[in-house]
């Protein structure tokens, strides 16, 4: 997605450690998978959020080495969740 909803994540989710990327389309780059590989292993979980409608174009593209988890929002936009929200998505407490 884009980087209001990198931002949206990365505030929601600072106090557990959560930080959002922002890929700018529905198809990564060679050069993004590149980054994503290189910083893949700083980071103990890794989850790629999507849009309903983004789910069948984007998460086809990822190469599986990369072992993101996938969490799909059923409605609205990441940079418009709330905190409540969040929370579940992410089974936070």
């Amino acid at each position: 997605e884009g980087p209001l909803d990198a931002a949206r994540i990365t505030f929601l989710g600072e106090d557990n450690g959560i930080m959002g990327a922002a890929l700018f389309s529905k198809y990564p780059l060679p050069t993004q998978l590149n980054l994503l590989a290189s910083l893949a292993p700083k980071f103990k979980r890794r989850t790629i959020l999507l849009d309903e409608d983004a789910f069948a174009d984007s998460w086809f593209s990822l190469p599986d080495d990369l072992d993101f988890t996938t969490r799909i929002l059923k409605k609205g936009d990441p940079a418009e969740l709330s905190f409540k929200d969040f929370k579940a998505l992410f089974e936070l407490r």
